[in-house]
């Protein structure tokens, strides 16, 4: 009862924290970060808002699935909540840090979720080695891979970018240059975790954010 409790209240407050942060209500509003970056591969607000919602709503299934008496007793989603726990304290630090403009330690914040989201990734491919498959699988692949996608996508190309420009002050991350490397970069990140886990929500939410990304730097 105890994991229940626990994960369900982190996950509202991830929402809670996610609203007040896109209302900006905690400072800077997390949709404005294109205004504030002058990168042109940064995608277009509604791209985050596309992917944040998706993500939220399976893990809010995966919350409510997380309470029957079957997935209570399964040994990989035992294993996955402690991690989960930990993913949401880092995001919601990570909301707090950009949203009152600690750009540099939001990217390092934001880097230490996605590896915590690689090693979540990892349990559920071990799982699926070892046991049948069966529904419970299905809802968790989706709402991590959904997860791991967008965090992902966000470290290897904004990230990395917005830790250049800030810490070493720096024009490079601006240039054509950069936007060709930065992109391929994050590409190539996430095509080797869809080669490792053959995650197709992970790879859909990773090419929606490829797609914001390209628009952006067409115009």
């Amino acid at each position: 009862m105890f994991k229940q409790l626990l994960t369900t209240a982190l996950l509202l407050a991830t929402y809670w924290v996610n609203y007040l942060s896109s209302s900006g209500q905690l400072g800077e509003n997390m949709m404005r970060l294109r205004e504030i970056f002058p990168f042109p591969y940064m995608p277009a607000g509604r791209t985050f808002a596309i992917a944040r919602s998706a993500i939220y709503f399976c893990l809010g299934i995966w919350c409510i699935r997380s309470w029957t008496k079957k997935w209570k007793n399964n040994e990989t989603n035992n294993a996955i909540l402690p991690r989960f726990w930990i993913s949401s304290v880092l995001n919601i630090i990570w909301i707090f840090f950009t949203a009152r403009e600690w750009y540099a330690l939001s990217v390092i914040i934001i880097a230490a979720l996605m590896v915590v989201l690689w090693k979540i990734s990892s349990i559920i491919t071990q799982f699926r080695k070892q046991h049948e498959f069966h529904r419970w699988t299905i809802v968790t692949r989706n709402a991590f891979g959904l997860y791991t996608g967008r965090v992902t996508t966000a470290t290897t190309i904004v990230g990395i970018s917005q830790f250049i420009y800030i810490i070493i002050n720096n024009q490079r991350p601006i240039t054509m240059r950069w936007t060709v490397l930065v992109i391929c970069f994050g590409a190539y990140v996430a095509g080797w975790l869809f080669w490792k886990h053959r995650n197709w929500a992970q790879l859909a939410i990773t090419l929606v954010a490829l797609a914001g990304v390209m628009s952006s730097v067409l115009g």
